[in-house]
C-alpha cells in the first residue's frame, strides 16, 4: 500500500456519539489520500469500536484503544502510529470543510518544514457561525503577541505539520489545558515557520457546556491543577515574550483561574493591563466582565454571534 498523503489524528474521550461526523467530514474531502488514526482514552465509558465500525469499509482507519492520558498524549501516540507524510489534527467534536486537505495540499507543496493553520469556523449553538482568528501569525511577529496581545489563534483542528517534525517535537503532556499553545510556540521558538492559510477549513464545535476543558475557567470554583501547569509553563517561558504579551497573558488568562480563589490579584492582573497601555479602558471592562461574570460574558457574545455571525444555510456551507 502505498504512503498517504495526510494521517488524520483524532483523540476522543467519551466521544463516540460525534466521532462520525468527524470521520464523515473526512469522507467528503476532495482529496481522498489520507488514513485516520482514533486514539480513544481507555477510560471512556461508551463504545468507539461500535460507532467507528460503519466506516471501516470506506477509509483506513485505526482505533487505538489501550491509550490513558490527555489530549496532548493521545495526539502524540497518534503521531506515532501514522504512515503518512503530513499530520492533520482533528477533534472528535469539530469537523473539516470538504476542500481542507486539497487546500492544504496545495499550500504545503515545497514548504515541510512549516506549519500551517487556517481560519475556523465557530459554532457556537446559536445558529449562525463566527470565523477566527481575524488574520494570521505575520513573518516578524512573536508567536505570544499573535496569541495573547492580538487574539490570535491555532486551533489543533486546523493544524496540518510534517510528520518527522510532529515526531521531533511533540506535544507537552504534563499540560491539558494550552497544549495547543505550547505546541505551536515550541515549535516558532525553534525557528519554524507559522503560516495560515486565509480561509475557514474546520468547524470548531463550541457549545457551552461545563465538561469542555476550554471552557473550564467559566465553570471551576478556583484554580485547577490544568490551569496551574499552563501558568508555570508560560512563566518558564517568559524570557520569550515582550513585556506588553506577558501582561496580555495575565490580564487575559491568568486573571480568570485567579478570579475565585484571589479577586483582588485577578482585577490588578487585568487593570495593570490598562495602566501600562497594553489594553484600552474598552478591553479592560470587556475583561472585567469575561473574568469575574463569565456567564453573562458567554450570553451577550452568542447575542452578538446570533444577529452579526455567518448563516450556514444562506452562505451554502456544507456542514454534513
Amino acid at each position: 500500500m502505498s504512503k498517504p498523503c495526510f494521517s488524520v489524528i483524532i483523540p476522543s474521550l467519551n466521544r463516540a456519539h460525534v466521532i462520525g461526523l468527524a470521520i464523515e467530514s473526512c469522507l467528503k474531502q476532495t482529496c481522498q489520500d489520507f488514513e485516520i488514526i482514533v486514539i480513544d482514552d481507555e477510560r471512556s465509558t461508551d463504545d468507539m469500536s461500535k460507532a467507528v465500525s460503519p466506516y471501516l469499509t470506506h477509509c483506513v482507519i485505526t482505533l487505538i484503544t489501550d491509550h490513558v492520558g490527555s489530549a496532548a498524549a493521545a495526539r502524540n501516540t497518534g503521531v506515532r502510529y501514522a504512515a503518512g507524510e503530513y499530520i492533520a489534527f482533528l477533534d472528535a467534536d469539530d469537523t473539516y470543510m470538504p476542500t481542507k486537505l486539497a487546500t492544504v495540499a496545495e499550500s504545503i507543496s515545497g514548504e515541510s518544514k512549516t506549519l500551517f493553520y487556517s481560519q475556523n469556523y465557530v459554532n457556537r449553538g446559536v445558529g449562525k457561525w463566527w470565523v477566527k482568528p481575524h488574520r494570521g501569525l505575520q513573518e516578524e511577529e512573536n508567536i505570544f503577541t499573535y496569541l495573547f496581545l492580538n487574539k490570535g489563534w491555532i486551533h489543533p483542528s486546523s493544524i496540518v505539520v510534517a510528520t518527522e517534525l510532529a515526531r521531533q517535537n511533540p506535544f507537552d503532556t504534563t499540560l491539558s489545558f494550552g497544549d495547543d499553545t505550547q505546541f505551536v510556540a515550541s515549535l516558532w521558538m525553534k525557528g519554524i515557520a507559522i503560516k495560515m492559510i486565509d480561509l475557514p477549513l474546520t468547524v470548531y464545535d463550541d457549545p457551552f457546556e461545563a465538561n469542555r476543558l476550554s471552557q473550564s475557567p467559566i465553570f471551576s470554583s478556583g484554580e485547577s491543577d490544568e490551569h496551574r501547569s499552563f501558568m508555570a509553563w508560560v512563566e518558564s517561558h517568559k524570557h520569550e515574550m515582550p513585556e506588553s504579551a506577558y501582561r496580555a497573558y495575565r490580564a487575559s488568562f491568568r486573571s480568570r483561574f485567579f478570579a475565585r480563589s484571589a479577586p483582588a490579584k485577578a482585577l490588578e492582573d487585568i487593570w495593570q493591563a490598562w495602566r501600562y497601555d497594553v489594553f484600552s479602558l474598552g478591553q479592560c471592562l470587556n475583561q472585567t466582565l469575561q473574568t469575574f461574570s463569565p456567564h453573562a460574558y458567554r450570553l451577550a457574545a452568542d447575542f452578538v454571534v446570533r444577529f452579526r455571525g455567518i448563516d450556514p444555510l444562506k452562505n451554502s456551507i456544507d456542514t454534513q
